[in-house]
């Protein structure tokens, strides 16, 4: 796999829930177009909540969950030590 952007898409928001996480993906497919998505989530439930994985499908991004005992994957755990 070779991953060729090092671009940061960032959404400043005081509420993280699905609806939010939807418009996330729309950010990212609009920023990204032409591009083949794939994001590494964790399971919270803004990322798996049916209608995102429907949205994330709709958008042609492929989705895929980070395992559920592998802290060292997640950015976030990295991001706030």
């Amino acid at each position: 796999m070779l991953i060729r952007s090092r671009e940061v898409l960032v959404l400043n928001t005081k509420v993280w829930d699905q609806h939010t996480h939807q418009v996330l993906l729309q950010m990212r497919r609009l920023h990204w177009s032409g591009w083949h998505l794939l994001l590494f989530e964790d399971r919270g439930f803004p990322h798996t909540a049916a209608t995102s994985r429907q949205r994330a499908k709709v958008l042609g991004t492929a989705v895929r969950d980070l395992p559920w005992a592998a802290p060292e994957l997640h950015a976030m755990d990295h991001r706030w030590r």
